[in-house]
């Protein structure tokens, strides 16, 4: 491979935390996981047997989108998460969390068409 290159790049903070949150999560640091996405994106890119353009625009938008709006939220639960902690405390804000994933079950089992066609749904703190 040789020796590495050392290289400056600059992100806005909320890009920042997300790539320290998956850097943290792959067991990295920020350095190692970002070289990792840029040989990876490399790697695909020299893949790639079609050229961009043939794919439509709107599904290469959505492709593109959708994982960095999960991303995204993900991100936000966690911030909020902290934050709501620090305001009222880690107890009060367990309950508050249990409550919020109580209903948010509820709610995707009544958009599914009830209880019975919904499997039973397991929550799990994020904190």
């Amino acid at each position: 491979m040789g020796r590495l290159k050392q290289i400056k790049i600059g992100v806005d903070v909320l890009t920042e935390a997300r790539l320290t949150v998956r850097a943290q999560q792959a067991g990295a640091s920020l350095s190692e996981y970002v070289r990792g996405l840029v040989l990876r994106d490399l790697s695909r890119a020299e893949e790639r047997e079609e050229p961009a353009a043939t794919v439509p625009v709107p599904a290469r938008v959505a492709e593109l989108i959708t994982p960095q709006i999960l991303e995204l939220s993900l991100v936000t639960g966690i911030l909020v998460r902290a934050q709501l902690a620090r305001a009222v405390g880690e107890d009060e804000a367990r309950k508050l969390e249990t409550r919020a994933q109580e209903r948010a079950a509820e709610q995707l089992k009544a958009l599914l068409g009830g209880p019975e066609s919904a499997p039973e749904l397991e929550t799990e703190s994020i904190a």
